[in-house]
């Protein structure tokens, strides 16, 4: 019972590793009264536009409303939720103030009157604001985003058959869509979401008055290009994805643990245990505090295409490791395989009579586990939510403990191969989605390119329409039927089962 009591402090102290990785960070915005005086502010700015542009200064009332601009790119994520009709009316007014200032030559009383509409919705957007409680979100972001690439994928088969007014009726609907799902690409890539603006007022402007159908049909190319990798669907992670990790990772700890202990009850030395004990509580230790020290620089990157580059650099140095450490499996799917890799670590150690090496062994094969732990679990969290998270980390947890109880505790013993072997499905499979929505994320961050591929979206493993996301993870199958070929192709000595000597 002295073991199980301390194989339960030894599982239950996982907890505050997996649990590190889940802190929250919050995301600043303005106050209520800041809104409102930045809103002042920008109506004060478009009654110096107006002043300007009934001068006939067509270049001062280009440079001074663009503080209007600057005002509201920093309020409409504050602003979006809370009204979101004025929002979009506001949207497409800037839309044509911004066309009618740039117009050659400039037509005063139609700049006036954009200027004019777009002052009064703000005016109104000042009276509503304070009663207008935040609405909360829809989940359509990817609805809408579809839609809004159909809308350019129409836009381009009518400009390529010579139907200039039918392009632009379809870019004016992109235009009243792009409001709805224009915060989901802002997050992820400030930079797209102004090549965004910019190409869809390019566009509209090249398809009106004397059509400029060359530029117009280039805008839309690059409009089409810039939101192909939204339009795909957000992975999710799911609680079977983390719970496997943490079952995965915690075993083989374990089992390095349990075969230490094997090993050192032969001398019967309680000492050889204690310092065998120690040295998995301080790899514990260590790795909480690894853990913690990712999950903490990862929140200071800011969002946008930094963050996006980010989360896909770690996606794929996770598939990478996930990969070796199945290979490692294979390596270990024996019997034999498995004693040699225990033996070697601890006889030398009794052999010295070295307390410390056998604590440092324990130490080491916890805290690569726990990194380990850390590092894919960080690769998730950007994609699962946060109830799913913490199910599978209590289920993982709970079925590790289950497990080392029946190892340590009863004396049960576990058949290495077959364990090996499934275990190393597993990681597959978790290898394969990590490929995927890394590839994806640096699509997203504008790094990879994303070319339409004919395969079906098919989120349960990552599967994404684009050939840079596919070919990969076609490459990590084949290694996968070859790895696995391999492992049931090696000899076998005898039944290999691992437990308690």
């Amino acid at each position: 019972m002295v073991l199980t009591a301390k194989l339960w402090r030894f599982s239950v102290v996982w907890l505050p590793l997996l649990l590190a990785l889940t802190l929250p960070t919050s995301a600043w915005a303005f106050s209520e009264e800041e809104v409102m005086s930045r809103l002042r502010s920008m109506v004060a700015v478009l009654d110096r536009t107006e002043t300007a542009v009934r001068a006939g200064d067509q270049s001062g009332a280009r440079s001074t409303y663009q503080g209007y601009r600057d005002g509201w790119a920093e309020i409409e994520d504050d602003v979006r939720p809370r009204a979101r009709d004025l929002y979009r009316s506001i949207e497409s007014e800037m839309r044509n103030v911004n066309a009618s200032l740039r117009g050659q030559p400039l037509n005063t009383q139609e700049a006036l009157a954009d200027v004019a509409r777009l002052r009064a919705e703000t005016t109104d957007l000042i009276e509503r604001l304070p009663s207008t409680p935040a609405a909360s979100s829809s989940g359509g972001t990817s609805a809408g985003m579809t839609a809004l690439l159909s809308e350019l994928d129409a836009a381009a088969v009518a400009l390529a058959d010579g139907r200039a007014a039918d392009a632009a009726a379809r870019i004016d609907q992109a235009q009243e869509l792009w409001p709805d799902v224009e915060g989901a690409v802002k997050v992820k890539s400030p930079s797209t979401y102004s090549d965004v603006e910019n190409n869809l007022a390019l566009a509209s402007a090249s398809l009106k008055g004397s059509a400029d159908l060359s530029t117009a049909a280039s805008a839309i190319d690059q409009l089409q290009a810039d939101l192909r990798p939204y339009g795909q669907g957000g992975l999710t992670y799911n609680a079977f994805d983390a719970g496997i990790t943490v079952l995965r990772e915690g075993m083989e700890a374990l089992l390095v643990v349990t075969g230490l202990l094997a090993y050192v009850k032969r001398t019967a030395s309680t000492t050889a245990q204690r310092w065998v004990w120690g040295g998995a509580s301080l790899g514990i230790l260590a790795s909480i505090g690894i853990a913690l020290v990712l999950q903490v620089a990862f929140s200071q990157v800011p969002t946008g295409t930094s963050r996006e580059l980010l989360e896909g650099i770690t996606g794929v140095f996770a598939a990478v490791m996930l990969v070796y450490m199945s290979y490692w499996l294979h390596s270990k799917a024996n019997l034999n395989a498995w004693n040699r890799y225990v033996d070697e670590r601890t006889t030398a150690a009794l052999a010295r009579n070295s307390m410390f090496s056998l604590a440092l062994i324990a130490f080491l094969a916890i805290f690569r586990e726990g990194g380990e732990t850390a590092l894919f679990l960080l690769g998730m969290m950007p994609s699962i939510a946060l109830s799913e998270l913490v199910l599978g980390l209590g289920v993982g947890t709970g079925l590790l403990l289950a497990l080392g109880v029946a190892l340590v505790g009863f004396g049960m013993s576990i058949p290495i191969r077959p364990f090996f072997l499934g275990t190393s499905v597993l990681i597959y499979y978790l290898a394969l989605k990590f490929v995927g929505s890394s590839v994806h994320a640096l699509q997203v961050a504008g790094v990879a390119p994303a070319t339409p591929s004919p395969f079906p979206p098919v989120e349960i493993v990552g599967l994404y329409p684009t050939w840079e996301t596919t070919i990969p993870q076609l490459a990590l199958l084949a290694i996968t039927a070859l790895a696995l070929a391999f492992a049931y192709l090696l000899p076998r000595d005898r039944p290999a089962n691992v437990g308690p000597a």
